[in-house]
């Protein structure tokens, strides 16, 4: 039996103004009818919504009905969803679900897409620091013609290294640094590949998702733990997702954002079919000193990747 019927990927974006096309908000829906795909929105399979909050409204009319249809929704969006567990985070909250709740209460990010992503950074970085030491945000665009950032440097802090109660990296992109990859810091908000923005802009949306159908989401692994399987009243699962794991089908879609995304979306609902997916769920060894830290840091769904050989059929509508 597959754990989800439907699945939803989406390529976040921290424009600060309204944009379609390429490096903007697209998401992808396929929804499993037995071994083949269908696909609800009318542009190949893919919506490239203009703004944060038009796209959280369409996921979320989407996730309503899934769920008064009875389906179960894997929801995954394309950022961290959690910090390295280090002092200089603990000083700010004590886990990332706490942290994304105190984000929302400092960060405006208007229905136009202008946000003050930046100056959240820079008191942040002021409840950790004494202004003789830096980061752990960091990045800026530059010049920068707002009002002082008097914390949040524009490049990397010099003496991070230095730190003991500062980590750059979770123990999954550590893993996949390993690995070869290429995983970008989450404290990292400006720059080619950066995806810092893209986190503090999004978590506290995926909270509102996730609040909003409470009786019946979660996000793992923060609320479920490590598990292959979820219980009958769960309905809708977050889950972290990095879009260089799986293969791109760049014939999926005119943009390459929304071909990405459609394939992630084809690759989860293969592995699902096979019966692989559960795996992906629970992937770390349970005798891994690593488990519990893991855990409550986040983790990437699909990695370590088993397999690049799924694939899965799928209809137009």
């Amino acid at each position: 039996m597959r754990l989800f019927d439907a699945y939803i990927f989406v390529d976040w974006s921290a424009n600060n103004s309204r944009k379609i096309g390429k490096d903007s908000i697209w998401i992808a829906e396929a929804i499993a009818r037995g071994r083949r795909l269908r696909w609800p929105f009318p542009d190949e399979g893919c919506f490239n919504a203009p703004t944060r909050a038009i796209a959280v409204d369409v996921i979320r009319d989407r996730l309503a009905e899934h769920i008064a249809r009875e389906r179960r929704v894997l929801v995954c969006f394309d950022f961290a969803y959690g910090y390295p567990d280090c002092g200089e985070f603990r000083k700010l909250a004590p886990n990332s679900l706490v942290f994304a709740q105190r984000i929302a209460k400092l960060l405006e990010d208007r229905d136009n897409n202008r946000s003050n992503r930046f100056e959240v950074a820079d008191h942040l970085n002021a409840k950790v620091n004494d202004p003789s030491r830096e980061g752990p945000f960091w990045g800026h665009p530059t010049p920068w013609r707002n009002q002082p950032l008097r914390y949040l440097k524009s490049t990397k802090p010099k003496n991070w290294h230095s730190r003991t109660e500062l980590a750059e990296f979770r123990i999954v992109e550590t893993r996949m640094k390993n690995a070869g990859l290429r995983p970008f810091s989450a404290w990292q908000l400006f720059g080619n590949g950066s995806v810092g923005s893209q986190a503090l802009l999004g978590l506290p949306r995926v909270m509102e998702l996730n609040e909003l159908f409470s009786a019946v989401s979660a996000i793992w692994p923060f609320e479920t733990g490590w598990t292959k399987s979820f219980s009958d009243e769960i309905r809708v699962v977050h889950a972290e997702f990095w879009p260089g794991l799986i293969d791109i089908d760049e014939s999926l879609h005119r943009i390459r954002d929304a071909a990405q995304v459609k394939s992630c979306a084809q690759w989860a609902a293969a592995a699902d079919a096979s019966g692989l997916l559960p795996e992906y769920f629970d992937p770390i060894a349970r005798d891994d000193s690593d488990r519990y830290r893991a855990e409550i840091e986040g983790w990437i769904l699909g990695f370590p990747q088993r397999s690049k050989n799924l694939q899965h059929r799928g209809t137009a509508r």
